[in-house]
């Protein structure tokens, strides 16, 4: 990394500041980066963004694990990609698993 007389920095001293940001300064005032991205994580179970929860049944009930309030049942579409149960004095979701 070093480019004509540049060292190397790090902000964080974590374990892994070498994947973090590394960067130089050359002699002639260009700044070099490098994020360190010839390491990456695979993880076992891949992470969903759109996760398909079941839905319950129309008219089904349900009250907050939280505050005891009652819940309200989210519409089914397609385009939605929240969890089915709401709990407006809360202001949370929740999945019929997580009640």
């Amino acid at each position: 990394m070093d480019k004509n007389g540049g060292g190397t920095y790090c902000s964080l001293n974590a374990p892994c500041t070498k994947h973090i940001a590394i960067f130089a300064l050359s002699a002639d005032a260009h700044l070099w980066l490098d994020f360190g991205m010839d390491e990456f994580t695979l993880f076992d179970d891949p992470l969903q963004f759109n996760p398909e929860y079941s839905w319950p049944e129309e008219g089904a009930e349900k009250d907050c694990p939280k505050c005891e309030g009652a819940l309200t049942l989210n519409e089914q579409r397609p385009d939605y990609k929240g969890k089915p149960w709401w709990c407006s004095a809360c202001r949370w979701q929740f999945t019929d698993e997580e009640i």
